[in-house]
This record gives structure tokens, sequence and C-alpha cells, in this order.
């Protein structure tokens, strides 16, 4: 039986304000619940939930920052994080609305973007997707400019 009317998979590209998205809904978890009927998935993003479906989890943009190549590691670290996912929606009363979120979505495998609305369908009559989108000049000064800050040359060679 499905408990939700609606799931959101909220897929910001990295530098559109994912961040203070999923911060504010991760420090308002409780709030949304209770007042507005929304639940947000445990943790400030959801990056294992795209990494379990992906088809190439190695290969996944959260495990590459991660610095994670071992597959059966990414595979037990994922499997504990469905099975730790699947408890909590099955005890989540009250709400109308699952919210999801990670700026890694976009770049899933067809495959793995597929088996995560099926996964989002499981618990809902319906699932969204939103995506955030910023200009692409701006988003290059933006990222050039995340890219020093995090130790990166602004342009690598090609």
């Amino acid at each position: 039986m499905k408990k939700f009317n609606l799931a959101v998979v909220h897929a910001g590209f990295d530098k559109t304000g994912s961040t203070a998205i999923q911060s504010a809904m991760d420090s308002s978890r409780e709030a949304l619940l209770r007042n507005e009927g929304i639940a947000y998935m445990p943790g400030r993003w959801q990056a294992e939930l795209g990494s379990y479906f992906s088809e190439n989890p190695a290969a996944y943009v959260f495990n590459k920052l991660q610095k994670i190549e071992n597959i059966e590691q990414i595979r037990q670290r994922d499997e504990a994080y469905i099975h730790s996912i699947e408890q909590w929606l099955d005890n989540i009363d009250l709400a109308n609305s699952l919210v999801l979120s990670y700026e890694g979505f976009p770049g899933m495998d067809t495959r793995g973007l597929r088996m995560l609305r099926e996964f989002a369908l499981r618990y809902a009559e319906q699932a969204r997707i939103v995506c955030y989108v910023r200009s692409p000049l701006s988003y290059a000064i933006s990222g050039m400019s995340q890219q020093v800050k995090s130790g990166f040359r602004a342009n690598p060679p090609v």
C-alpha cells in the first residue's frame, strides 16, 4: 500500500543552491513533517540512493568524490543504506509527500534513473522530478571558483 500522494526527487546540479535547500530541509525535518506533511529522507542528501540504483556504482559521482572504487565495499554500504531507508519509510506517519535530494541524480545512467523512479513509486502515487539549473556563464564562474577552493586547477588541461 502506498503511503504518500507525491514523491519529489530534487535533482539540482551543483552551484544551483542545492546545498542550501538540503540544509534547510535537513534542519527542519521534524517541523516539515508535523506542520506540512512533508517527509524528507534521513541525511542532508541521499547520495547513496543514486549509488544503489546506478548501473555502474564505481563510476557514480558520489563514489568518485569519496574515492571509493571497491565495488564490494560500495554495494555493502548501499545495501545497508537502502535497508535503513526502507525501515524509515515503513515507519513514517502523517506525511503526504516524500522528498529526496542529491546533486548527482542528474548524472545517473538511464537504468539507474528508472530504478530510482520505480523506488519512489513503491511509496507514492506519483513521482515528480524538480531539477534546478543555472545560466552557463554564471555557473562557469562559480564552478571554477569552487574548484580552486577545493584545491583543483580552475582550468585543467584538455
